[in-house]
């Protein structure tokens, strides 16, 4: 939803470039990508801290430190440890959780942000050192921002971080050079909803995946036997072979359907003339909006057994799926969709096939639901999971 409010300030001239660029340079990234699975997964994350010690994982923690390791880095070209160090190293996961709640009620109540977040007392005491603001979030990437835009600005290229990868930070400041009429605040509005937007809901994704496999034995042996057809796992499944793998995207599509990872509304305003939406008069200028979770429950859309995790839905007829599709709401739809939609489409056809294949997961208590902590994102706590190394 934050990334929606800044495509309003933005432009939308901006935002189809962004749009162009992030597709562009996808399948260029998957090696970015590869080069931390490998790192990660095999080296530090999975096997030394929990195969070899025989230490249960929580799912959910430590795809969030992963999740945000891949997205700073491609942001900003840096990596901070959350893997390694196993822990909130600089703040940032706990200051995007403390800024998504704010962003969940000031998108409600718009006014509030200017007496809260952004009074000019509040600000300028905390300029001045006399007040914390709140979005303890900010300050830790204003200063990431303004180093690459330094950077930036001296060298005045896309190769000045990350040599012949360009940062998306890069990217946004590109957008500014070639559309002047974009503000300077705005790229760095971008970079912030990068990492805010994109690490809780690929984290969650990653996870709810994992929890929907394990709670259905059945889709998880099929899964494992679609990736046994890929080339010996020498190193992490790349982009191309993710994509084209049909139950892998299936299950991916499903887990998003029945547990979205964010719980903002998707506000639009009805047209001037009004419109009859499920049989009532809505007059023009009225903010509707639908819960994603009805939405992707519809029983006409998706078929009788809404509740059940069914991957196979997906892979019934093209029609049907286009319908389904058009009806998903997990990452926005249309021209304000969430930008970084294909980003974390990318980390998780890297994540989730690359892991699978090397390790076999076990819930720790099987027979118990997850536990969701509802908010801006709802996502589960203490889903312990036991992992061991395939052979």
């Amino acid at each position: 939803m934050a990334v929606q409010i800044v495509y309003v300030l933005v432009g939308l001239s901006l935002v189809y470039f962004l749009r162009i660029r992030f597709l562009e340079t996808l399948v260029r990234l998957h090696s970015f990508s590869e080069d931390n699975l490998r790192r990660f997964a095999s080296e530090i994350w999975l096997q030394k801290r929990f195969v070899a010690t025989g230490a249960t994982m929580d799912m959910m923690e430590w795809a969030t430190y992963w999740s945000l390791e891949v997205i700073y880095d491609l942001t900003f070209g840096e990596r901070i440890g959350y893997v390694e160090e196993g822990k909130d190293v600089n703040g940032v996961i706990f200051g995007v959780r403390k800024m998504a709640a704010w962003w969940l009620y000031l998108s409600r109540a718009p006014f509030l942000d200017y007496r809260l977040l952004k009074n000019p007392l509040i600000l300028w005491c905390n300029k001045h050192g006399w007040f914390d603001h709140p979005n303890v979030f900010m300050p830790i990437v204003q200063r990431q921002f303004f180093e690459r835009q330094e950077h930036w600005k001296e060298v005045g290229n896309m190769k000045t971080v990350a040599g012949d990868r360009p940062t998306l930070t890069e990217m946004f400041l590109k957008a500014q050079q070639d559309h002047p009429e974009v503000q300077d605040f705005q790229p760095f509005m971008h970079s912030m909803s990068t990492i805010g937007a994109a690490t809780e809901a690929t984290a969650i994704t990653l996870s709810s995946v994992i929890y929907f496999l394990l709670k259905n034995p059945r889709c998880y042996e099929k899964l494992k036997s679609e990736l046994s057809t890929l080339p010996a796992p020498a190193s992490p499944v790349i982009f191309i072979q993710a994509q084209s793998l049909p139950y892998l995207n299936a299950c991916i599509n499903e887990s998003m359907r029945l547990h979205s990872a964010d719980r903002f509304a998707k506000g639009r305003e009805v047209p001037e003339s009004g419109m009859t939406i499920c049989g009532q008069f809505v007059p023009g200028g009225t903010t509707v909006s639908v819960y994603t979770d009805a939405a992707h429950r519809q029983k006409e859309i998706f078929g009788n057994d809404v509740d059940v995790f069914k991957p196979e839905r997906w892979l019934e007829s093209e029609e049907k799926t286009n319908r389904m599709n058009a009806t998903m709401l997990s990452f926005g739809i249309g021209k304000y969709g969430c930008l970084e939609k294909n980003l974390s489409r990318l980390e998780m056809l890297k994540f989730i096939p690359s892991v699978l294949r090397a390790f076999d997961f076990e819930l720790v208590n099987p027979e118990q639901d997850w536990t969701l902590v509802n908010g801006p994102f709802a996502h589960p706590v203490d889903l312990f999971v036991k992992v061991q190394a395939r052979s």
